[in-house]
């Protein structure tokens, strides 16, 4: 989506703007690790800004996250032009995936849903990466008891997701 506005008088100065072109960057799930690039229209004339953000001379913008964003191109006219950018997610990686899925089979009973147990959704992929030592303390270690509550999970499980943690639980990998 592309629409033109003018923030001056003379609506004729805003017939000429450019198109909007741009190229970006996947994202963490959790953390704003994209990155949206303006390609055009690109000279000292232009101002630019992702969403709500203030306009700056650098046609890059990092830290952006997962979603929708909307990228704005002003020029010395005041006559703005945007484009609609979707940031997409990162690829999980291997180990990752094996233990979303493990949690998601064996702990999602109690941790999902409107009212997890103690707030956390296992099924989210951002509360398996900001949780990782509480899933290690509960279902490896079962301190100060043994998650789930029946008994540990079964021991290749619990060494899946160990590596996981070892590895730097990590979404990517």
């Amino acid at each position: 989506m592309l629409f033109h506005a003018c923030n001056n008088d003379d609506a004729a100065d805003c017939n000429f703007m450019p198109v909007v072109a741009t190229s970006s960057t996947a994202s963490n799930p959790c953390l704003a690790t994209g990155s949206i690039e303006i390609r055009s229209p690109i000279d000292a004339d232009y101002l630019y800004k992702v969403d709500a953000g203030s306009f700056q001379t650098s046609t890059l913008f990092e830290n952006i996250s997962v979603g929708k964003h909307t990228v704005y191109v002003k020029d010395s006219n005041g006559c703005e032009g945007s484009k609609e950018v979707s940031i997409d997610t990162i690829a999980s990686g291997t180990k990752f995936r094996e233990v979303a899925t493990i949690l998601k089979i064996r702990c999602s009973l109690c941790h999902s849903g409107l009212n997890p147990q103690a707030g956390l959704d296992f099924t989210r992929n951002c509360d398996i990466l900001a949780n990782w030592n509480r899933i290690q303390a509960r279902a490896i270690e079962g301190n100060p008891a043994p998650m789930p509550p029946a008994g540990l999970i079964p021991l290749a499980e619990r060494n899946k997701i160990l590596e996981w943690i070892n590895s730097g639980h990590t979404f990517e990998e």
